[in-house]
């Protein structure tokens, strides 16, 4: 509830002896809220008389697969009226900071890492490479100067492989940088070669600032499927890969360039879903690769499991 609508609440109490006002909540990832400044007030021990302050959060860092930490903030299990199955479903197929939030009952500012420690790593089989002619998606997430430009390739079959097909990074060097621009005529031309090289059933791709290069290879008869990441696409894109991922169920290559933005990827919670970005809206750490390969395997997935054509 927002501060304002708390206030006015509040203030419109106390006509009765035994008025009262009741609030319940769960902690989210916006701190500009009622609970989130009361519960503030409770931390700073300021004095609140008339004033009780009830919290069940699972202990902060806790492991979340520790099942002992959770009838602490699900007061429910104890009670018997809500099935532990349901949490081990939850914990198993939810990203980690949505299962704190929603189920440990803690708060999200420091909870917004995207995969679980070391399962990124887990699923790195660098023996398994995607041969010319296969059938792919390529994944396209590109920027202007500021930024990186990613292109990424996942396998349409049942356990997806995804790897880099190139990568463009704003240097470090600040001098350098100061003039660096993405080399447009270079990424397009590397989206050709990928269409050369494998059978490639769709270029994934947000059209932000690229919208004519996509215009000019979807006239040379390449396969472009816009796709902009607006929350209602990347929530389950993102909750694709990362079931994927905790399931073993994807393999990739094992690049460090990969592993590096998928290690910076943060994620968004919020009423109109989870998706990927970045740790700060400044922020040097890139995560083009994390969304492009996003957004490739889960129009990969949904190629996979489409019907086959039927002819007569």
């Amino acid at each position: 509830m927002p501060v304002a609508s708390w206030d006015a609440l509040l203030l419109a109490s106390g006509k009765r002896p035994w008025s009262l006002v009741v609030g319940i909540g769960t902690p989210g990832v916006d701190h500009d809220n009622a609970l989130w400044h009361l519960r503030q007030r409770v931390l700073d021990d300021v004095e609140l008389p008339g004033f009780r302050w009830t919290e069940y959060a699972a202990p902060e860092g806790c492991d979340v697969h520790d099942e002992t930490h959770w009838p602490i903030a699900n007061p429910a299990l104890t009670a018997g009226f809500m099935n532990i199955d349901a949490l081990r479903t939850a914990v198993a197929l939810s990203p980690e900071a949505h299962f704190r939030i929603f189920r440990l009952g803690q708060w999200a500012d420091t909870l917004n890492t995207w995969l679980p420690d070391g399962a990124w790593a887990a699923c790195a089989d660098p023996t398994r490479r995607i041969e010319d002619g296969a059938e792919v998606v390529l994944g396209f997430d590109g920027s202007y100067n500021g930024d990186s430009t990613a292109i990424v390739a996942v396998t349409v079959e049942d356990c997806p492989h995804v790897a880099v097909v190139e990568a463009w990074e704003r240097p470090q060097d600040a001098a350098e940088a100061a003039e660096w621009k993405v080399p447009v005529v270079d990424v397009e031309q590397k989206l050709r070669d990928g269409c050369r090289r494998f059978w490639v059933r769709e270029i994934v791709a947000d059209p932000y600032r690229w919208a004519r290069s996509l215009q000019i290879l979807e006239a040379e008869g390449l396969p472009v499927v816009e796709h902009p990441q607006t929350p209602s696409r990347m929530t389950p894109a993102t909750q694709s890969l990362y079931e994927a991922v905790v399931n073993g169920t994807v393999t990739h290559s094992g690049d460090q360039r990969l592993a590096r933005h998928i290690g910076n990827a943060t994620v968004r919670v919020d009423a109109r879903g989870t998706r990927l970005t970045k740790d700060s809206k400044h922020s040097t750490r890139k995560i083009d690769l994390a969304l492009a390969a996003v957004m490739a395997h889960a129009r990969a997935v949904a190629l996979n499991t489409m019907p086959a054509l039927q002819i007569y």
